[in-house]
Parts: structure tokens; sequence; C-alpha cells
């Protein structure tokens, strides 16, 4: 199933190349125009991703915007400006300069790549443990330590499992665009990284300091590098 994106406030001409731009990255994405948004809040439906059109200088715009934030506060919403300087950091709204249009096809797949690897949290990955078996949700997955003779898998409440599986079998079972393999001891969480240095990382939610693979360096930078970019427009 494909992903549903809501687009808000589009100017006409804006709203044509925004809608193709997305079904160039993938056709199978449905999208849907809302005038307002309002609509899109008595919508019953469930979107993986909005685009809202924020003008900083516009008061129902930025009451719209935190309006999204209550009532639709689990999908992430993108913000774009004519203004790359407009911010109003007393209610958290931060507007990426990278989202002018027209917005690069690169800087926009980046985007979607995110929306789509959160749209996939809550898909359950099913382990076999010593205790029994165990479903556990992609997005609550942090890290795994493979160091000791069964791997650990770091959850966000803290709470751990261990898999009776190897590092290998775990690599291959994990969605490549939402976890990497950064050492042969240890896959973590893209969503979750914190900083990256030149031979560890931290992750958000656990204090740990990961340390990573020469092999692995080039990659993980990399992919952690659009992650943050991606980051920075998903609010």
């Amino acid at each position: 199933m494909g992903l549903l994106i809501a687009l808000c406030d589009i100017s006409r001409e804006n709203l044509k190349t925004l809608r193709r731009q997305i079904l160039d990255f993938d056709d199978t994405i449905e999208v849907r125009y809302f005038d307002n948004g309002d609509s899109i809040i008595a919508s019953k439906d469930s979107y993986d991703a909005i685009f809202f059109n924020y003008d900083p200088k516009d008061k129902g715009s930025l009451d719209m915007a935190v309006k999204f934030r209550i009532h639709r506060k689990s999908t992430p919403f993108i913000l774009y400006s004519p203004d790359p300087r407009s911010a109003d950091h007393s209610s958290g709204l931060h507007i990426a300069k990278a989202l002018r249009f027209p917005i690069q096809q690169q800087v926009l797949n980046e985007i979607l790549r995110m929306i789509r690897s959160r749209s996939r949290d809550n898909e359950e990955y099913v382990l076999s443990t010593q205790e029994g078996t165990r479903r556990v949700k992609a997005g609550r997955i942090v890290y795994v330590d493979g160091r000791a003779p069964l791997p650990v898998i770091h959850l966000t409440d803290g709470e751990t499992i261990e898999p009776v599986a190897t590092m290998d079998s775990l690599t291959s079972l994990f969605a490549d665009d939402m976890f990497a393999r950064i050492h042969k001891h240890y896959i973590v969480s893209l969503r979750y990284i914190n900083e990256l240095y030149p031979n560890h990382l931290t992750m958000q939610y656990l204090d740990a300091d990961i340390p990573i693979g020469r092999k692995y360096r080039d990659d993980i930078k990399e992919r952690f590098y659009k992650e943050i970019r991606s980051r920075a427009v998903i609010l």
C-alpha cells in the first residue's frame, strides 16, 4: 500500500509541479489537495504527511500550523514558506530554507524517503527468544548490541530483547532504509542517531557511545547526513 499525502493551501501552479515531483519519486503515492487545513483535520483518513504553506505574516497560517500539531500530532507535516528567513521560535515552528518553490527534486526525494520510513514504524518484526516469540514494532528499536552470545535489542522505553539470532540475520531482517549496520557488533536505527563523530555516534533515548567500524564509516556518514537534511523540514 502506497503513501497518502495531503497538500494544503498551495497555488495552482505550484500544486501541479509538486504533485508531479512526488509521483516522479513514487507513482504509487496518493496525493490529495485541500483548500484549507480544517478540512484535513476533519478528515477521517490517516495521512502519512501533510505539506502546508506557512506564511509567517499571516496569523491564521500560524494558528493552522498549531492546530496540526494538536489534532494531527502523529502525522509529520512539512512547512514551506516564500521567506527562507522566517521562523517562529516561540511556537517551535522552524521553516527550512530548502523548501521554497521550486523544491529541488533531490531534497524532496530525501523528505519522501523519511516519510515512507516513518510510515512503517508500526510494522512488526517477529523474533524468537529463549522465552518464546516476541513481536516488536520497528519504530521502538534504537540499536542492537551484538557483543554477547545473543544480540541485545535496545528499545525506546529502555526495555531490551535478546533474540535467538545472529547479527547478519538481523541485518537482513531489518528494513535497509530504516536501519544501518555500522560495526560487526552494532546495528542502529537511522532515525534515532543523535550525533555522528569520526569513530563513533550517539543515540537518542539511550546514553550510549556506539563505535563505527572502519569499513562502515563512509556509508553511515552519507546516510546520516541525508537523514539530517530530511529532519530539518519535518516537524
